[in-house]
This record gives structure tokens, sequence and C-alpha cells, in this order.
């Protein structure tokens, strides 16, 4: 992927990934620097939180739907009242439903498993409904 089409002019997007399976979170990690994202990964919501916080802002969250503790779903909610016009890429595994935020457009979801080119294609089309 063309690092241009990523960036800002001269920064490239933050993405804040989380995901509480160790692996997938590794590999969302890698997929998304080679696309030419800037990544801050978190093994759950509470973490997420915490590095959200401490961050200026992200420009894409990427979320798994069914976590311990808090979903992915009222991750989303609870940062998007920090930051209203957060685009969010909901990442599923169990089928679980995704509903509108309220204030979002519809949710954007990538079901599990899926390819590195429906990920990187998945972030793209997130950050470009907003």
């Amino acid at each position: 992927m063309d690092t241009e089409s990523v960036s800002n002019g001269t920064n490239p997007k933050r993405v804040l990934v989380v995901d509480d399976d160790g692996v997938v979170l590794s590999l969302l990690k890698v997929i998304l620097e080679a696309g030419g994202y800037s990544v801050t990964a978190a093994s759950g919501a509470e973490a997420a939180t915490k590095c959200f916080s401490e961050s200026s802002g992200v420009d894409l969250l990427v979320t798994d739907v069914k976590m311990p503790g808090k979903t992915g779903v009222q991750l989303a909610a609870e940062l998007s009242l920090k930051q209203p016009a957060l685009p969010v890429l909901f990442i599923t595994g169990s089928g679980m439903p995704v509903k509108r935020l309220e204030g979002q457009p519809e949710p954007n979801v990538l079901a599990k498993p899926f390819d590195a080119c429906s990920l990187l294609a998945s972030v793209q089309q997130a950050l470009n409904a907003c």
C-alpha cells in the first residue's frame, strides 16, 4: 500500500488497535505498520483507554467486539465521548451484532478470519467514511 494514501501530509495516520488475543493483536499491528500506519496496540479495553488518554488522540480505533470486561462497542462509545468524530472499525469472530453508535455512521465491521488486504481495505474505508 502506498504510504501517501494513509498519511495526512508527513505524519502517518494513528491507529489504536485493541484485541484480547495476543497473537491477533501482534498480527494486526504488523499488518497495519507494513501498510504505513502508526500503531498503538492494547490488549483490552482498560489498556486502550489508558493509551488513548496518554495520546493526543487517534485517527482510527480498530477493536475486537467481544473482549473480557468492556466490549469493543462499549470501548468505542467511551472513546467517542472524548473524541466525537473518532472512526471505528470493529473486528469480530463471534457474529455478535454491532449497533450504530449515537452520532456515528453505520459501523464498519470486518469478520474474522480476514487477510491482510481485507484489513487494510477496511481500515482505509473506515478512515474515508468520516
